[in-house]
């Protein structure tokens, strides 16, 4: 391109020198990241969620909301898990396979059902694969 600003050489040749540009290593964090402050800015905003709200609500797919669900239940929140779908059994049917992501989507079950308080199940077949592979006839309702 001709006389294009960015290009350096074109530059040079006209006499002009690129900018440069200083980066500071040395640099101290700003007061919010330093570790007493930002310790304090935790506390505060763990202060402020326990405010906000008190139960997530999440359901599937992705089984990725207990990652989720067991963040806000460190600030003392419920977790209630709405299970719509019984995705290792999809992934089954879908590929007629049972490998390492079959494995992978039943962790992933697994791990939502024990992080879920509550599970909510939409009829008696999800109910008894909340009981058997999630392991959780405690917190379990039923809905028709």
């Amino acid at each position: 391109m001709r006389g294009s600003a960015g290009n350096a050489r074109n530059d040079r040749k006209k006499g002009h020198e690129p900018a440069k540009t200083r980066v500071d290593l040395g640099r101290k964090p700003p007061q919010s990241l330093r570790p007493p402050r930002l310790a304090g800015s935790l506390r505060a905003a763990g202060r402020r969620l326990r405010r906000v709200f008190d139960i997530v609500h999440a359901c599937n797919p992705p089984d990725l909301f207990f990652l989720i669900g067991g963040f806000f239940k460190l600030f003392g929140k419920k977790f209630v898990f709405d299970h719509h779908d019984i995705n290792p059994e999809l992934y089954e049917a879908k590929f007629g396979r049972r490998d390492f992501l079959h494995r992978l989507l039943l962790r992933l079950e697994y791990w939502t059902f024990r992080t879920a308080d509550v599970s909510i199940a939409t009829n008696e077949s999800y109910r008894r694969i909340a009981i058997g592979r999630g392991r959780m006839p405690g917190g379990l309702r039923l809905t028709r």
